[in-house]
């Protein structure tokens, strides 16, 4: 379950990056 909390937490941050991108 670990894993699977890193890889969230991954794609939580390329949403993040995504967005910030995105209101630019």
């Amino acid at each position: 379950n670990g894993k699977k909390i890193e890889d969230l937490s991954a794609v939580s941050l390329v949403d993040v990056v995504r967005l910030i991108l995105r209101c630019r």
